[in-house]
């Protein structure tokens, strides 16, 4: 919790930092965590076709996120996560990072709250204008898998 610590001080009047960000127990691993909630946009594919959430990250690594969602995904499952960097971070002006990867681990919270752990295989940093990309990428998605 040593960098928790260190930040939470940093983090009073940045609401994308703060102690209210549920992210439990700081563990050390491969790669250090940060606790920070952003809004998140996750795109998957199941059987059924392809599916788009909006909600926010627990925690960010350079290996990995943590993000809620309303209902369960298969473990193992591509999942493609726009992540919406506040101005702080995003100096050049590019606030939204496209990340691709696939979901680790899956934990049930509570009814309707789902804890997903994923894996970032590669990520690009998006320009204010690439709606049209995204949703090619999210067709390209659901053709991968189906």
């Amino acid at each position: 919790m040593k960098l928790a610590s260190n930040l939470l001080p940093f983090s009073r009047g940045i609401p994308w930092l703060s102690r209210t960000c549920a992210w439990g127990e700081y563990m050390e691993r491969l790669s250090k965590r940060f606790p920070l909630c952003l809004p998140t946009t996750v795109r998957w594919t199941t059987r059924s076709g392809t599916t788009e959430e909006k909600t926010e990250s627990r925690d960010v690594s350079s290996r990995g996120i943590y993000f809620f969602l309303s209902e369960q995904i298969e473990d193992g499952s591509p999942v493609e996560i726009v992540i919406n960097l506040p101005h702080e971070i995003a100096l050049d002006g590019r606030s939204r990072v496209l990340c691709k990867g696939y979901v680790q681990r899956t934990e049930v919270m509570k009814v309707n709250r789902v804890g997903v752990a994923a894996r970032i295989e590669s990520y690009e940093f998006l320009e204010r204008n690439e709606r049209e990309r995204l949703l090619s990428a999210a067709k390209g998605l659901k053709n991968v898998s189906g």
